[in-house]
């Protein structure tokens, strides 16, 4: 059956309205400053050498190119702009025909290739990025040297750290702080005499405190 126009314009409509539906998908950002090493042998006239070096300097960012080995072995190490100026380099090396005096008689009827293209490689190394932290409360003390000491974070263990301490009674001791923990508390100890101190972790403030409220037992 024909479609009648009218139908033919509600089709056509349609197919607008849904095709103002469809999200375009963003393109993927092309890959740029590509590291290129090319490797050319048997490269005996100085035509070809010639031609070569000006594709490697035309492929090349900034017309950068390094050349390595001998001229009829050359290697050359340059940065591409993207992946598109690889595709056209390739072409253009494929498109170099022999059809000089020293060729074959079928060489210079049909232009056959000068170059193969052999042992392809690209490698890309794709990463990324990992942040990571710490965080180390160092706190000190000062005794009288000779004097036991204890260290005590709240709602753990007592400690002694003694040993810690240097010929002048002073130690420094990394220790870290967890949630819902407010002091750090420190006891000393010589002879029959015991001195208290609570250190607040948000103030830093230092007071000396009773016996009666320095908790001995983990919490």
């Amino acid at each position: 059956m024909p479609v009648r126009p009218s139908c033919r314009l509600l089709l056509l409509a349609l197919a607008a309205a849904l095709g103002g539906c469809v999200t375009p998908t963003a393109p993927p950002t092309p890959l740029e400053d590509v590291q290129c090493v090319y490797r050319f042998r048997n490269v005996e006239r100085q035509s070809e050498r010639d031609r070569i070096g000006q594709l490697m300097i035309a492929a090349a960012r900034e017309g950068k190119v390094v050349k390595r080995g001998t001229d009829a072995d050359p290697t050359y190490e340059f940065v591409a702009h993207d992946l598109r100026s690889l595709d056209w380099l390739h072409g253009q090396i494929l498109a170099m025909r022999d059809t000089g005096r020293g060729a074959p008689a079928d060489a210079r009827d049909a232009g056959a290739r000068v170059f193969e293209a052999r042992n392809a490689v690209f490698q890309i190394d794709y990463s990324t990025i990992g942040i990571g932290a710490s965080l180390q409360v160092v706190l000190r003390f000062k005794v009288t040297p000779g004097s036991k000491l204890y260290y005590k974070p709240q709602g753990d263990a007592e400690q002694d750290i003694t040993e810690l301490t240097d010929a002048g009674g002073n130690v420094e001791l990394r220790t870290n702080i967890r949630e819902g923990q407010r002091y750090l508390y420190g006891r000393t100890v010589s002879g029959q005499v015991e001195r208290f101190i609570r250190v607040n972790v948000y103030t830093q403030q230092v007071e000396d405190i009773p016996r009666s409220e320095y908790p001995r037992e983990a919490k």
